[in-house]
């Protein structure tokens, strides 16, 4: 089985966590990661590609010096537009409220969670089953 992600997040250290976990968790599949580091540039890979995503990992907030921005919510909607089975995983590092737009996504994650610490196993975990529900 072939499984196809966009990555989406404005920081190269969170894209090469996610891309390492991601590589470790579904490493029996034949895994494309396809990464993105600005919404503009996420937008016109996802309106040309031919085969849409299995998964794709947004940041809610891709550029940090904006408090308002929450463009990865608009790729989000896109996304589901566009190809409506793909599974879409929404990641943020703000513990604002984000008023319902987690509901939105099949998944929802914080990358600084209430307890402080990301927990690599919960998330490998919740990849999985999301991925490989419908399989």
């Amino acid at each position: 089985m072939s499984v196809s992600i966009l990555l989406v997040d404005d920081l190269d250290h969170w894209r090469d966590i996610l891309r390492a976990l991601l590589e470790d968790c579904l490493r029996e599949y034949e895994v494309e990661i396809m990464e993105c580091s600005r919404f503009d540039n996420a937008l016109k890979l996802i309106q040309a590609r031919k085969h849409k995503f299995d998964l794709a990992i947004l940041d809610l907030r891709l550029v940090e010096d904006s408090s308002s921005n929450i463009q990865g919510f608009s790729l989000l909607i896109t996304i589901k537009k566009i190809s409506p089975a793909t599974k879409v995983v929404l990641m943020t590092a703000y513990h604002q409220p984000v008023e319902g737009q987690e509901n939105e996504a099949d998944l929802f994650i914080k990358k600084v969670p209430d307890t402080g610490m990301f927990n690599v196993i919960e998330f490998q975990e919740k990849i999985r089953n999301l991925l490989l529900t419908d399989c």
